[in-house]
């Protein structure tokens, strides 16, 4: 969890860069070659999840990919996708828990990357060394500004509810816990935190009055 939440560690800043004046040179990774329409495709799901930056083109795309390969030791994927698939992990499960209910758009935008991510028809082949998911990350680039707060109350949820299932002996699911029920449960830890932390800056016992001694 710290580690899908904590700073976001860049894709390729050519990414975010305006579009080269004149035709690209870049149109294959490996030998899977890009088409403009498919691209096209691409940053209409991209606009609809929420990106601002300029339109991908195949160029840009090429170059990136070239550059995450340099950067990496044999076929591994980068940190950076790995991150954000960690990410995308975490809102499917989210909207798989029915006892959950996103606010908002929260759901919908959710729901739009995961059909993208897991569907069959994506931009690059999940299959190509190093780089098949970086479509998927983008995704969860443009993504994540609508869900980075509602995945993280997700997962603290998962945590109380976890917690609850232990003092109750249930396993985690065998009984009703909604989003009220963590929220009350949120506010009761965080008020007991507070009377620990009372507890170890002060003594409950009253202090002593000054005694005056004469000498």
């Amino acid at each position: 969890m710290n580690a899908m939440l904590a700073a976001t560690i860049p894709l390729p800043a050519i990414l975010d860069q305006p579009a080269p004046i004149g035709p690209g040179r870049r149109h294959c990774i490996d030998n899977f070659h890009l088409t403009a329409a498919s691209v096209d495709r691409f940053n209409a799901l991209l606009a609809r999840l929420g990106r601002r930056a300029a339109p991908l083109d195949c160029d840009r795309l090429a170059t990136a990919a070239r550059e995450l390969r340099d950067g990496v030791a044999g076929t591994g994927e980068p940190a950076c996708i790995l991150q954000r698939m960690k990410r995308l992990e975490a809102a499917a499960r989210m909207l798989d828990d029915n006892q959950w209910e996103p606010v908002d758009e929260a759901g919908n935008v959710a729901a739009l990357m995961v059909h993208y991510a897991t569907g069959r028809y994506q931009l690059l082949p999940n299959s190509l060394p190093t780089v098949g998911h970086l479509d998927d990350a983008i995704a969860v680039e443009a993504a994540w500004p609508s869900l980075q707060e509602e995945v993280a109350s997700f997962l603290d949820y998962c945590r109380i509810r976890s917690l609850e299932a232990s003092l109750r002996g249930r396993d985690v699911g065998g009984f009703g816990f909604s989003r009220t029920d963590w929220e009350e449960a949120r506010q009761a830890e965080y008020w007991l935190d507070r009377q620990r932390r009372c507890i170890r800056e002060r003594s409950y016992l009253p202090l002593r009055e000054a005694r005056f001694l004469v000498h």
